[in-house]
């Protein structure tokens, strides 16, 4: 099969066997793109069911759209030969993964969980797969699983029905009672004895999985196959704790997983899924090691946590575990025999108490000073700004947010600002259980707010239980500013800053120049003013002909942040963030990253940034690695989750990239950019007439038209292509648009040496978008033209071409 084309995929190599038949590589060459290729072997052809029941596989996957679910192309057949075309997973099976070696815990509970996902998503859908093993789970290197081959899936739901075709549905249900279809060390009992079989049979399944890859040996063995069936039928399995140390929670999951009568299992998938993610949780909080047992005072898998007593201005004592149970009506709380750390904490915005809308930037601010100081202590996880102000205004439970963000602390508060006095309130509440661990009023004069927070963050830290050294102490203490003026302008600036709009980043610069009119010694003002002159220029605020004075003041403003404090992981992460987008220094960007990261580890932008980075220099396994970390600490941010979908993009993992995109949609309907990411993606992929209908929900922007225009030309279209070019250029000379995008469209319909022209000025302005120039697919047209690699090879985008000996 090697070389030869079927239909319009050309094989490439083989990738492996099985039963059915040959899997390949192949290229799609219509489209340009990899993919695997599944061939029916020759010697089945003739037997009808064994071709039905191939092209059943793709028809139920391709009934499923979930991330974890292998991706159906294509079914056809070309002479005698049938075939199913799906996406191309780079990766191993979880078989092949297992003899290579014994797995983590953390890796066992993340398959499980993902590959969970995959067949909860199938059964909403009313597919049960009836094969789940370790052969038809694919486990790629950065962890990502993907499900296989539904070629024995069932339908369950006769809803379904109108979803498929009338024969789908009847091959989907032709199985004779007593047939025994399935793998045999894997399969539950009533699949065992040819019974009734629903989404309880692949619980069952999945449960050995699980018992196999704790315990490094299969539940149910024997010496034939029917012995095997005779295991499942009749033997109870030793239980997985006795075989592997895992937590006892753990243990409990796996064994009701396998229980052998169906009513006694967990009734649905997304039961089972939801008790591995709260084992994960334990393991993630510290309350259970990754081996070993819970203590055996611990049924339900909890551990309670101590109860500090709150120091709280003005009581008369401190609060005690009776006193909250009174208040409470419960018991009091036995004694903890261990104190338990702290090590995640999410901050949420402390609320604006004044009823003075104006006095919202000093609720905020103080917020985000606390999240940014918390950050950077040893050990401790704190959500970032951008995931915690979702939760902002709303009234539910600090516990149940807790429980959302899997922290094992909150922070609640008021801020209360009355003439030249201000009161904050603050609340430290245990995730767990719900109760306080600290909790204290402190009022100052606004002269003191200093004096004030870094009272609070000692107490935090106290609290939580850190052990920090004297020069974290130091810097936990020292404050950005002694001037009060300059620290409420500061804050000011910030508050516009977030607000990511042209008007709202003229009036934070306003603000941060008073701040530094103020105090000529504020570090990080100086780091506030390039932030914002540096992300004005890199999404294009301002008109193109201010760029190069927005870069200038914006490097300017981070040599002084780091003149006058260089500790300070702001100037770091600023420098960085300028070297790589704008001056083109790949060395010197990551140095400034690392060292912004080595001082602050917990901050989620310098992580995103950094992933970034790492993206435009295919460095994409450390890529995907950091942006994860980022998600980690900033799970609810739109922009680092449309940052995976952007290395995703990078790596031609396109179907990841817009499963990710899509979930950014789903998840926040008001984040239209992640709509110009979704287009170009889909462009990459060659799916053109979808990508136009999302470019169009961008709005009507220039780089949407420039997409658009592009789009037209990989296409074939060229004269509509053509057609966008004179409003392209009014833009560009409006200011509103760079010259690389007009660039990227005179190369797109080949006029090259235009093309070129508009490439150098890109260069000289130190266009954002060039950065990542080396792995975009979209421009591939650029690295391949003959006048225009030359530029980017001499600005050092992209590495130039080895001479042929």
């Amino acid at each position: 099969m090697i070389g030869r084309t079927i239909s319009h995929y050309r094989i490439i190599e083989e990738l492996g066997a099985g039963g059915m038949g040959q899997v390949y590589l192949a290229e799609d060459v219509r489209l340009g793109r990899k993919l695997a290729v599944k061939v029916l072997s020759p010697k089945l052809v003739t037997d009808e069911q064994r071709v039905r029941r191939f092209g059943q596989e793709a028809r139920a996957a391709s009934a499923l759209n979930h991330p974890n679910i292998l991706t159906i192309h294509d079914i056809g057949q070309a002479g005698d030969i049938h075939f199913i075309a799906t996406e191309f997973v780079n990766g191993e099976t979880l078989r092949a993964r297992l003899e290579r070696g014994r797995l983590e815990l953390v890796e066992i509970l993340e398959i499980a969980i993902q590959t969970g996902s995959a067949l909860a998503a199938a059964h909403d859908a009313g597919i049960v797969h009836r094969d789940v093993k370790p052969e038809n789970v694919m486990v790629r290197p950065d962890g990502y699983v993907k499900v296989l081959d539904f070629g024995l899936a069932k339908l369950t739901v006769s809803g379904l029905a109108s979803a498929v075709t009338d024969g789908l549905t009847r091959s989907l249900l032709e199985t004779n009672p007593g047939v025994v279809v399935g793998t045999f060390s894997y399969m539950s009992p009533e699949q065992a004895r040819g019974g009734a079989i629903d989404a309880r049979g692949d619980v069952f399944s999945l449960g050995v999985v699980l018992y196999e890859m704790v315990a490094g040996r299969l539940p149910f063995v024997g010496a034939t196959p029917a012995d095997v069936l005779g295991a499942i039928l009749y033997v109870e399995p030793i239980p997985v704790g006795r075989i592997s140390s895992v937590p006892d929670t753990l243990a409990r999951v796996v064994g009701r997983a396998i229980s052998k009568p169906p009513e006694a299992r967990y009734q649905t998938m997304g039961d089972l899924v939801a008790d591995l993610r709260a084992v994960r949780g334990q393991i993630e909080r510290g309350s259970v090691a990754a081996a070993g047992r819970l203590p055996s005072d611990s049924v339900a898998g909890h551990l309670e946590s101590d109860v500090s007593s709150a120091s709280q201005a003005g009581a008369t004592r401190p609060t005690t575990p009776s006193d909250i149970a009174a208040r409470s009506g419960a018991a009091p709380a036995r004694r903890r025999t261990a104190k338990r750390k702290i090590d995640s904490l999410a901050v949420l915005p402390l609320e604006n108490a004044s009823q003075d809308p104006e006095m919202e930037y000093l609720s905020d601010g103080i917020t985000e000073t606390m999240i940014n100081t918390l950050s950077q202590l040893p050990k401790l996880r704190v959500m970032a700004r951008s995931t915690v102000f979702r939760y902002k205004g709303r009234t539910q439970e600090p516990q149940a947010i807790g429980q959302d963000l899997s922290v094992r602390a909150v922070l609640t508060g008021r801020v209360l600002h009355r003439g030249d006095m201000l009161v904050i309130g603050a609340e430290l509440v245990d995730v767990e259980d719900g109760s306080q661990i600290w909790g204290g009023q402190f009022t100052r004069r606004l002269s003191g707010i200093f004096e004030l927070q870094e009272e609070i963050s000692n107490e935090m830290a106290d609290k939580l239980r850190l052990s920090l050294s004297g020069e974290q102490k130091k810097r936990l203490a020292k404050p950005a500013t002694r001037e009060v003026e300059a620290y409420q302008e500061y804050l000011k600036g910030r508050y516009l800053l977030n607000k990511r709009t042209a008007e709202s980043f003229a009036k934070a610069v306003e603000h941060f120049d008073t701040a530094i009119a103020t105090d000529r010694r504020y570090a990080a003002a100086y780091a506030a003013l390039g932030e914002t002159y540096a992300l004005s220029a890199a999404l294009n605020f301002g008109l193109m002909s201010s760029r190069p004075e927005e870069i200038r003041r914006a490097r300017a403003a981070a040599a002084k942040a780091l003149e006058l404090e260089e500790t300070l992981a702001e100037g770091h992460a600023l420098l960085a963030f300028i070297r790589f987008r704008f001056d083109w220094d790949w060395s010197g960007a990551e140095l400034e990253f690392k060292r912004a990261l080595e001082l602050n580890p917990g901050h989620a932008p310098s992580r995103h940034a950094y992933g970034m980075f790492l993206g435009s220099r295919g460095r994409l396994d450390e890529a995907l690695h950091e942006m994860h970390r980022a998600q980690q600490l900033d799970p609810l941010s739109s922009i680092v989750a449309s940052g995976i979908g952007r290395i995703h993009h990078f790596a031609r993992r396109f179907d990841d990239a817009i499963a990710q995109y899509r979930h950014v949609m789903q998840t926040d309907p008001a984040f239209t950019r992640v709509a110009f990411d979704l287009g170009l993606t889909l462009l990459a992929k060659g799916a053109y007439d979808e990508a136009f209908e999302e470019l169009k929900k961008g709005g009507n922007q220039p780089f949407g038209l420039m997409l658009t225009s592009i789009g037209h030309a990989l296409a074939g279209h060229r004269e509509r292509a053509r057609a966008a070019i004179g409003q392209l250029e009014e833009y560009a000379r409006a200011g509103r648009t760079g010259h690389d995008e007009l660039a990227m469209i005179y190369a797109a319909i080949g006029e090259s040496k235009r093309a070129s022209e508009l490439l150098e000025r890109a260069c000289d302005e130190r266009a954002a978008a060039l950065a990542y120039a080396g792995v975009e697919p979209v421009m591939q047209f650029l690295r391949s033209d003959a006048e225009c690699r030359p530029v980017l090879e001499r600005a050092g985008l992209i590495a130039p071409v080895a001479p042929t000996p």
